[in-house]
């Protein structure tokens, strides 16, 4: 497997790890430690509402493998919309459910990448590459099975690369070599009430962690009872939320 040398692709230019706290993030990390790549800042953008496991993840494995591997900690930025501090405050206010129940991915824009830019163009040494004519290189972890979401645009000041899609390495390669290093995988990263969450996740959710499941019910039908939803049922676009507890137990809870 090569992978490149992004310091030789892009030399002098500030290398930054999009870092979201899921499988491929950790892939990618992976792989900068496997090809002895430093990176200049790893930056993760916390809508506020992230899955408990994955803030877990982030203290009580990865933070504590990047000190050993004398990387940057990893930098926390916080998204802010109309004075919400949140994802879940500012649906809430808005009386909204996240972007994707719509099929859009503005809520990705808004909470996750726009933080993690703002916070970079603020640093002294990609300020400094900026007046040297070279751009900041930002490494994205979109597996080879998402080609569908890689861009690469080059701007000025910005570049983009993506390492996964770079080794041609899939969702389950990534999951195959974070645990071949030795390290858990972690869950996917998500807000707790995404409604992308499957619904056996969503059921995990509310086994686990109660609390969180009615606050993500409420916001479901806060938004159904203002009568905003056409199409939609809830959370989970043709079904809702509330309605895992009437489901059968899984298998296991059977025996």
């Amino acid at each position: 497997m090569q992978i490149p040398d992004y310091r030789k692709s892009f030399p002098g230019s500030p290398l930054a790890v999009a870092y979201g706290g899921g499988v491929n993030s950790v892939a990618v990390l992976v792989l900068l430690a496997v090809s002895r790549q430093r990176p200049d800042y790893i930056v993760f953008a916390d809508t506020g509402c992230e899955h408990p496991r994955t803030y877990e993840h982030i203290k009580t494995v990865i933070s504590p493998w990047l000190r050993q591997l004398s990387y940057p900690a990893i930098t926390v930025v916080r998204g802010r919309k109309k004075n919400r501090h949140s994802l879940y405050s500012y649906c809430f206010s808005q009386t909204l459910l996240p972007s994707i129940a719509f099929g859009s991915r503005s809520c990705t824009d808004h909470w996750k990448v726009r933080p993690q830019r703002r916070w970079l163009k603020d640093q002294p040494p990609v300020q400094l590459a900026w007046q040297e004519g070279k751009p900041l290189v930002t490494l994205i972890g979109f597996a080879a099975d998402e080609t569908h979401r890689i861009k690469r645009p080059r701007s000025r000041r910005h570049a983009y690369a993506y390492p996964l899609a770079d080794v041609n390495w899939s969702r389950q390669h990534c999951i195959n070599a974070i645990l071949e290093y030795g390290l858990p995988v972690p869950v996917p990263s998500r807000c707790y009430f995404c409604p992308a969450t499957p619904r056996a996740d969503v059921r995990q959710l509310a086994r686990d962690y109660p609390y969180l499941y009615r606050r993500a019910v409420k916001l479901e039908d806060h938004v159904i009872a203002s009568g905003r939803l056409k199409k939609l049922r809830g959370l989970g676009g043709r079904w809702s939320w509330r309605t895992v507890h009437d489901d059968p137990p899984p298998p296991q809870e059977l025996a």
